[in-house]
């Protein structure tokens, strides 16, 4: 995982070992997508949907975590006033064109409640480091285990996965998905073993993972 980047550093850590600290936190994961047509709509037979959020609930505590999982490339813009209010951390990832709108999500959500801990990761964050700091409170730039980190930080290591901490693998949670109803997906593999000049993970140079077959 890469070096953890964090906009705010005055959280202080005697909070976390409190008694109040070990009350359930309520987590929302999104995969943000703006559509090309710049419409609100929903595209559920596009292939393929997202694995992201379903990995990186892998990373909170089955236990003290309430975890919603949302594809706006499936269900449309989240728009739920509902949930967006009533959240400890949201996580925000999404490919390139999608960063807009995590910058959207990010303003809501802290116009409901200040102390909100937003997270936002992907390849737009590596892209616009310094500038997305104005606007998250963590800017992941590795890879998914990174939000590990995060969590232990933000709330203390007993909201960090049991299975986690147990394996040293983010299990993806699969009960959580609302949007594997046409197809299911099982990822293989990280990044990309092709060098198109046009593409933004050929522009990272990031190393191509295959998972071990016993993790698969």
């Amino acid at each position: 995982a890469g070096k953890l980047l964090m906009r705010d550093r005055n959280r202080t850590k005697d909070s976390r070992r409190t008694p109040a600290a070990q009350s359930p936190k309520r987590i929302l994961i999104v995969n943000c997508f703006m559509d090309d047509l710049r419409i609100p709509i929903r595209r559920k037979t596009k292939i393929p949907q997202s694995m992201a959020p379903v990995f990186l609930a892998g990373a909170f505590s089955a236990r003290l975590c309430e975890i919603t999982l949302y594809s706006e490339l499936y269900s449309g813009p989240l728009e739920n006033e509902r949930i967006l209010s009533a959240v400890d951390m949201l996580v925000l990832t999404g490919v390139n064109n999608s960063y807009d709108r995590m910058l959207h999500l990010s303003a809501y959500v802290k116009s409901k409640n200040s102390k909100v801990v937003v997270v936002a990761g992907g390849p737009a964050i590596r892209a616009l480091l310094e500038y997305s700091k104005n606007f998250f409170d963590y800017c992941c730039t590795g890879d998914i285990e990174q939000l590990v980190a995060v969590v232990e930080e933000a709330f203390g290591r007993a909201y960090v996965s049991e299975m986690f901490l147990e394996t040293g693998w983010l299990v993806p949670r699969y009960d959580l998905v609302q949007w594997m109803t046409i197809m299911s997906y099982i990822e293989s593999s990280r990044n990309c073993y092709f060098r198109c000049s046009y593409c933004s993970l050929t522009a990272e140079n990031r190393r191509f993972q295959q998972y071990d077959l016993e993790y698969l």
